[in-house]
């Protein structure tokens, strides 16, 4: 990668004080005073190097998020606006019921939403739910959704199309009760997959219920039972009947955030595991939505009890987007997949312990999935 000379001047000067100025983007701009300390603070973009103050300012902040904390290797941020998960919104003297008149909801809430920066987490997926969904997912990136799916052009793209959309079909699980007696841990994604099980071990579920987003065959349910789980929902597309167990029940993810008020902070955990990196991408038939993974991870964030756990399976590396594949996870989606959780551990593989990511995990572009554990604060 071609480094202006001023920027890599910055890089070999990584361990000193002073630091005049960096560019990435031509404009030779000076650092702000808490700006640039050492190599830390800058992050490998699609656009080449870029400040923390840079990302905030261009990527951050036009996805209603911003630094708070300048962690290393993964920022802290915030919501500048925090979702609303509730259906009813109140801005002073300001409140409306917005599921009374389907479209009056929907002009409404664009009004409200662009006047006073509200948002509302199942409304907002619900009504990207609902959208018309074409026959065959589309090969490439509509104009208009192009700088929403590439953070305005710091993401990597790569074209890696996949048609996996299928017609509905009912599942059946029947070997629940086997699984869950077997000598050896029964995982998915080969060693991948193992990342859950250790994650388990230190992060125990026992007594708690929670709910699985994305669920092909039923492993992460049965590590959950396994380590004293009560009770797992299954969130899944296709049509799932369970036999065997009262432990495991299916849902559709429609019906589920519809149930939201009755769902609202009553889970302890939630175990995607190669599921939403792919959220909005059309691969599976789903709705095109440039943010579809961050809305699940919110909707997520209005399910679990304060305190609850997030076990988040997803490909770790410099941040790009492999479509309609999948998303790969780096120090800017990362940090705001995190936003509103605190980072506890990370596992990968098979490693019995938790792992220290490194500035040199997220340098490049790698399909590794990496389990994250985090804690809604």
């Amino acid at each position: 990668m071609k480094v202006a000379p001023i920027a890599q001047k910055v890089l070999e000067k990584r361990n000193k004080e002073q630091f005049s100025f960096v560019t990435t983007e031509g404009t030779g701009r000076k650092l702000e005073e808490n700006e640039l300390k050492s190599r830390r603070y800058i992050i490998w973009t699609a656009k080449g190097p870029a400040t923390y103050a840079e990302v905030d300012r261009n990527v951050f902040r036009s996805n209603n998020f911003k630094i708070v904390e300048y962690n290393y290797p993964i920022p802290k941020l915030e919501f500048i606006h925090r979702p609303s998960c509730a259906k009813m919104s109140t801005y002073g003297s300001i409140s409306i019921r917005l599921e009374r008149v389907k479209g009056f909801m929907k002009w409404t809430s664009l009004l409200l939403q662009k006047t006073f920066n509200l948002h509302w987490t199942f409304n907002d997926w619900l009504a990207v739910a609902n959208n018309k969904i074409p026959e065959s997912p589309p090969k490439v990136i509509e104009a208009r959704y192009k700088d929403a799916f590439l953070l305005n052009g710091y993401t990597e793209l790569y074209q890696s199309y996949y048609n996996n959309k299928t017609k509905p079909r009912s599942v059946v699980w029947n070997t629940i009760d086997s699984m869950v007696i077997a000598p050896r841990p029964v995982v998915g994604y080969g060693e991948e997959g193992l990342a859950v099980y250790y994650a388990l071990q230190d992060y125990p579920v026992v007594n708690m219920t929670g709910f699985v987003i994305g669920s092909e065959w039923p492993w992460i349910e049965v590590l959950a039972l396994q380590n004293g789980a009560a009770k797992v929902v299954t969130v899944e597309y296709q049509e799932t009947k369970i036999v065997g167990t009262k432990k495991i029940e299916y849902i559709h993810p429609i019906e589920f955030a519809k149930q939201w008020s009755e769902k609202n902070e009553s889970y302890d955990f939630s175990i995607p595991f190669s599921s939403i990196e792919h959220s909005g991408l059309g691969r599976y038939g789903d709705p095109i939505d440039p943010s579809g993974d961050l809305k699940e991870v919110q909707k997520v964030l209005c399910l679990l009890k304060r305190g609850g756990l997030f076990y988040l399976g997803i490909p770790r590396g410099k941040d790009a987007l492999f479509y309609n594949a999948h998303r790969i996870y780096g120090r800017m989606r990362l940090a705001m997949m995190m936003t509103g959780f605190q980072w506890l551990a990370t596992y990968r593989g098979n490693n019995a312990h938790s792992v220290t990511v490194t500035e040199e995990d997220y340098n490049r572009v790698s399909h590794t999935q990496d389990l994250y554990v985090l804690k809604k604060i």
